[in-house]
């Protein structure tokens, strides 16, 4: 989002896979078309059933393009950083994907230092297939223009509730519709290119048109307490402005647990306690706790 010195008036940039987004209707945004170059994209999916990501599956799929597919390059959506690394030793030591006078292997995660990250828009020696394994953070965030061949598992690591134990945890899910014609896409940037999914059309079609917004799939209370500590006034008057706003009762719920805890008063207002909890990276049931305890201690 870009403000303007000028006038006040928001200018938004939204990704074309989101133009048809049902909750922009009601800010009555008038969504421009920016003409562009549409190169020729093919789509290859799964047949039958892979409930889980194989490495070997992924293995076979690179061998394919090495042995039979035109020269560029290939970007292999992995959900997490543990799943690049294993599959990285994997591939290196096969003859052929291993073999640095044939292939360049690199990673790409969001962890890593900026100077690693600039490897992947190198453009390889003649002869030389560049092979990047990167999470969703390459779905729209970046683009590397000698990318041929996209390898899609169709899951990512999102921010989840787990109930049984109270917290916030992050595990590997389906992707969006959205999120799999970004990926599709990337293949497609600046020259005609292939996608290969690694599922079958009807796990796509079954696909959510949009992924959940994380204000709707996890507990409220961390967001609370920065709301206030940021003095962004009433916590229910801020998020209910959110273009998808989260239900009332749950809004209402994380206010008055922060207040049996005593991180927040009657007048919504942030104790010291509250205070403490909004600087500390756990959820506040375990920084509550943390709080009366050893160094932590704030009593």
């Amino acid at each position: 989002m870009k403000l303007s010195d000028s006038c006040n008036m928001h200018e938004f940039v939204f990704s074309s896979s989101y133009s048809s987004f049902k909750p922009f209707d009601r800010m009555s945004l008038k969504l421009p078309t920016i003409k562009g170059i549409a190169h020729a994209l093919g789509s290859l999916y799964l047949v039958g059933i892979q409930t889980q990501l194989v490495f070997n599956l992924i293995e076979h799929v690179l061998c394919h393009i090495i042995k039979k597919e035109r020269p560029g390059a290939v970007l292999v959506f992995m959900t997490g950083w543990d799943d690049i690394n294993s599959l990285k030793d994997q591939l290196q030591a096969h003859p052929i994907l291993g073999d640095p006078r044939r292939v360049l292997l690199l990673a790409c995660h969001g962890s890593m230092a900026s100077s690693e990250q600039r490897l992947i828009f190198d453009k390889p020696e003649d002869g030389v297939r560049k092979i990047v394994l990167a999470t969703n953070m390459a779905e729209t965030s970046i683009t590397i223009n000698d990318v041929v061949f996209v390898v899609d598992c169709g899951k990512a690591k999102e921010t989840s509730y787990d109930a049984l134990n109270n917290t916030p945890c992050l595990l590997p899910s389906w992707i969006s519709k959205a999120a799999a014609r970004q990926r599709r896409g990337r293949a497609g940037r600046v020259q005609p290119g292939e996608c290969y999914h690694l599922y079958p059309r009807s796990v796509y079609d079954a696909f959510a048109d949009y992924q959940l917004p994380e204000l709707l799939r996890t507990p409220l209370q961390s967001l609370c307490l920065q709301i206030k500590s940021l003095q962004l006034g009433s916590i229910s008057e801020f998020l209910s402005r959110a273009l998808q706003p989260p239900e009332p009762l749950s809004v209402q719920n994380a206010v008055d647990y922060l207040k049996v805890i005593g991180a927040l008063d009657e007048h919504e207002n942030l104790t010291v306690l509250g205070r403490h909890l909004s600087v500390l990276p756990v959820e506040p049931k375990l920084g509550e706790k943390c709080s009366f305890w050893g160094p932590f201690s704030i009593v």
